[in-house]
C-alpha cells in the first residue's frame, strides 16, 4: 500500500467517523419526569430534541393491567410564549406500556417545548399525568 493511499484511506476513515458522529450525536435539548401511580407502577415521560431537529416524545408505565391507553403530547412555543405547532402522539392502543412519536422540525426550531404525557381510561385506576418542559 503506498503512503498516498494510505493517507487517504485513513482521511475517509476519519471523514466517516465524523459524519457518523454528527449523525448519531445525542439530544441537545431534554426533559424528563417521573412520579409513581397507583395501579400502573412508576408513569414516565420524556421528551428531546436531537442535533437533527427531530423532537421526540415517550410515555411509559411499569404495568397497564387495566387496559388503560398512554397518551403524549407537546407544545412548542416562540420566545415570545406564543404557541407555534401543537402535536399528539400516536397512541399505541389500550393495554401498551410504552408511547413513542416524533417530528421532525424544518426551519427554525421554536425556542421552548412543554409535554404531557399521561395513563387514563383504564377500568379500575384512576387516570395520572406528568409534565416536561425545556428550552431547545
Amino acid at each position: 500500500m503506498s503512503k498516498k493511499f494510505g493517507k487517504r484511506f485513513i482521511g475517509s476513515i476519519a471523514a466517516a467517523v465524523l459524519c457518523f458522529s454528527m449523525v448519531t450525536a445525542g439530544a441537545s435539548a431534554a426533559s424528563s419526569s417521573s412520579k409513581d401511580t397507583v395501579g400502573y407502577g412508576k408513569l414516565r415521560g420524556a421528551i428531546s430534541v436531537n442535533s437533527l431537529n427531530d423532537f421526540q416524545i415517550t410515555t411509559t408505565v411499569e404495568k397497564n393491567n387495566d387496559n388503560a391507553y398512554l397518551t403524549g403530547s407537546v407544545e412548542w412555543q416562540d420566545k415570545s410564549g406564543n404557541t407555534v405547532f401543537t402535536g399528539d402522539a400516536l397512541s399505541p392502543g389500550r393495554g401498551a406500556t410504552f408511547l413513542y412519536d416524533f417530528w421532525t422540525i424544518f426551519g427554525s426550531k421554536p425556542h421552548q417545548a412543554f409535554g404531557s404525557h399521561g395513563v387514563q381510561g383504564g377500568h379500575t385506576y384512576g387516570a395520572a399525568a406528568v409534565y416536561t418542559f425545556t428550552v431547545l
